[in-house]
């Protein structure tokens, strides 16, 4: 038997780990970073920084609702840092289960502290510290062995109990030679057959059940793995249920003792056993044994780290089988520098940071399980009010899954979703009125029309108008050329926006008719109907005599901002509205005029792969005040408010936990969308124009939302033509 030495140079054993399914992901508690777990009891352990378990520990991996079975000489249940933790203690037939033979002095206590010692302050550690145990008791031969029945008896019993990682520490020793390991290479496949009438069946049903075993490679410094570690090198049928666990010191190297992965490099991995005690009392493996805490060093002491590993993994990955987080475990491994020698070190050095992180980018889950439909995260965002983030994404995870295995991670949703920026601009002043640059007389002329955001130039032939323009106010500029503001949303177009309109006026009233069309996607911010950023726009509308009342119907396609909020990858919002208006003129005179305007829009979103919107139907007011105080200055006030009449609620998908038949568990976050909708406005401006050459404005402006925050703001602005 191949034992790792404590330290009075007595030998050890490994120990099994079982895993049981556990929920994942539900609302978590503050985030904590790696560094809040590297306690003195994590430390003192002596394997845990070497692995970079507080990592794993910082995103939820502790082996809570885990059993891990131990395989070994038997089990302390009284034990501090054990007590309440073992679920079975059992043992072969006449073997004191309680870890009492002073031959072994305690290997079986020490092997579980490491898997599975209570995180409590005093002591060490655990690499799972909440997962339970259950411990069963081997008898070993005169040749230092197990006998093959025993064996069979013992995988058939974990097995059936639910015992998914058994983890080993024992391996057949040559007892005529020194104890010299028996490697894999020493022995053929029928020798093995013979040897295994009981045992080898039994693990090919323990591998079929979804288990993975776990060995110690032996402490004998040879090239090849003990012959139970190298199993698959003769049965390739276990391979994908087996690992193999080479020591290496405190300092990363390999450990002068231990055997090195060989052959069974493809399901070997190494991790800390700890060096040779000698002189240094700090240089072994610390943990539990009957009546404390010692410290050994042997493969039989990095076994368990590994064993913890896959139980704290499972923790975190309860969809996850027992086979996947061994692959998991093999594929993050360390390969850079030393470990890059495959014949020594297998895959790698264990690495809980990388393999506790998401592999391969991660996904969004849109079915009801794990290998349903997906969207990926990358470029995903979604940005809406601050008070809308403040009420309903404060504190909410959504659950992700990595494009490896999909292996659930669960993640703000501030990771993904924020208040949008921007605000109130300049232009909500509206401080410089659009002029008129050109006009020529005549029963054909041309017409140069221009504001600060847009550029219109066209021609008039008697009562006909035809016009191009340019520019982010272009749905704006045109209604200008009607001589008076027309009843639909003026909304913000790109910069390079590109449209046509065709006029015509009679003495009945005039007519207009506009199509304005982006040719990238609008910037800028924008609040209410103004900012939902259609793709294109059409609008006609009839203005009376003396524009005394004016008719407006608008109709806008491909909304990048419906309701306010922008998405993009998986958030991706569009839409469509329709804008029915009618404006009024209340009083008109030489120095003062009072309008009124009342529209009714309709907005058709169209859902999205995690975001859904309501139909809606708003209802806008607005009032507005011009008094001409002298010739060059002009006073405006405004006045106008946005409510939505039938809103309904904004719906963003949110996937929240995941169960171990990989079922996703949704929890949508709702918004009241009519809060979105919601809007208040009231602004001041007092212009001063000699001409279209020399004009000045200043004004200011305060907003609220339907969240009740305030927005406001003031400048001033002069245009110049030279």
């Amino acid at each position: 038997m191949d034992r790792g030495r404590s330290d009075d140079g007595t030998n050890g054993i490994l120990a099994a780990v079982v895993v049981l399914a556990a929920g994942c992901c539900g609302k978590g508690a503050a985030v904590q970073t790696a560094s809040d777990w590297e306690t003195p009891e994590y430390q003192r352990q002596g394997g845990l920084a070497l692995i970079k378990a507080s990592s794993m520990y910082a995103r939820g991996g502790t082996g809570k609702g885990v059993t891990v079975g131990l395989l070994d000489t038997g089990a302390t249940p009284g034990h501090p840092d054990l007590a309440g933790t073992y679920v079975v203690i059992d043992s072969f037939e006449g073997v004191d289960p309680m870890d009492t033979n002073p031959e072994f002095h305690g290997h079986g206590t020490h092997v579980a502290g490491i898997m599975a010692a209570r995180k409590d302050d005093s002591g060490m550690h655990g690499v799972a510290y909440e997962a339970r145990l259950a411990s069963y008791a081997l008898e070993f031969d005169e040749n230092d062995d197990v006998v093959d029945f025993e064996l069979g008896k013992a995988t058939d019993e974990l097995t059936t109990f639910g015992v998914r990682i058994v983890n080993n520490s024992w391996g057949k020793v040559d007892v005529n030679n020194h104890h010299i390991s028996i490697t894999i290479t020493d022995v053929n496949r029928q020798e093995m057959d013979a040897y295994f009438p009981h045992g080898l069946p039994a693990y090919r049903r323990y591998v079929d059940a979804g288990g993975v075993q776990v060995w110690g490679v032996g402490n004998s410094r040879l090239p090849e793995v003990s012959f139970h570690a190298g199993l698959p090198h003769l049965v390739p049928e276990l391979e994908r249920g087996w690992l193999a666990v080479i020591s290496v010191g405190l300092d990363g190297d390999l450990a002068d003792y231990s055997q090195q992965c060989g052959v069974a490099a493809a399901w070997c991995i190494a991790a800390p056993g700890g060096d040779r005690l000698g002189e240094r009392r700090d240089a072994g493996i610390y943990s539990t044994v009957p009546g404390g805490y010692d410290r050994s060093e042997g493969t039989s002491f990095a076994a368990p780290q590994v064993s913890g590993a896959l139980a704290a993994l499972k923790s975190m990955f309860p969809n996850l089988g027992f086979q996947d987080v061994r692959d998991r475990i093999l594929f993050t491994a360390d390969r850079t520098g030393i470990y890059a020698a495959p014949s020594i070190y297998g895959q790698g050095l264990l690495d809980l940071d990388a393999a506790s992180r998401p592999i391969g980018g991660t996904l969004f889950s849109l079915g009801q399980f794990d290998d349903g439909p997906v969207a990926t995260t990358q470029g995903a965002r979604l940005s809406l009010s601050a008070g809308a983030v403040s009420r309903y994404l404060a504190g909410e995870e959504i659950l992700v899954l990595d494009r490896y295995q999909r292996a659930p991670f669960r993640v703000p949703i501030s990771r993904y979703a924020g208040a949008r920026g921007g605000g109130l601009s300049m232009r909500d002043l509206e401080l410089i009125v659009p002029s008129r640059l050109s006009a020529d007389d005549g029963e054909a002329s041309g017409l140069a029309f221009a504001g600060q955001d847009f550029q219109v130039s066209g021609t008039s032939n008697g009562p006909w108008r035809l016009s191009v323009g340019h520019g982010s106010g272009l749905v704006e500029g045109f209604a200008g050329l009607a001589g008076s503001s027309l009843p639909h949303g003026n909304f913000r177009m790109a910069r390079n926006a590109v449209g046509m309109a065709l006029g015509f006026t009679s003495a009945a009233g005039a007519f207009h008719a506009s199509a304005v069309t982006n040719l990238e996607d609008a910037g800028g911010a924008g609040r209410g109907i103004m900012g939902w950023h259609p793709r294109s726009v059409w609008r006609a509308s009839f203005v009376g005599p003396q524009a005394r009342y004016a008719l407006g119907a608008a109709f806008a396609s491909g909304l990048k901002r419906p309701a306010g909020l922008k998405g993009t990858g998986a958030f991706a919002l569009s839409g469509d509205s329709v804008d029915l208006g009618v404006r009024r003129t209340l009083f008109a005179s030489d120095a003062v005029r009072v309008g009124l305007e009342n529209r009714i829009t309709y907005l058709a979103p169209n859902e999205g792969p995690l975001i859904a919107l309501h139909q809606a139907l708003l209802a806008t007011a607005g009032l507005d005040l011009s008094i001409s105080l002298t010739r060059h200055v002009t006073l405006k006030t405004s006045v106008s408010l946005e409510r939505p009449l039938d809103s309904g609620e904004a719906r963003i998908r949110a996937a929240r936990s995941v169960d171990a038949k990989g079922r996703i568990d949704y929890d949508d976050i709702v918004i009241d969308q009519g809060a979105l909708l919601a809007f208040d406005r009231v602004g001041v401006s007092l212009r001063y124009g000699r001409g279209p050459d020399a004009m000045y404005g200043a004004g200011v402006m305060a907003l609220r939302d339907g969240f009740g925050r305030m927005q406001a703001i003031a400048g001033a602005r002069a245009a110049l033509r030279f």
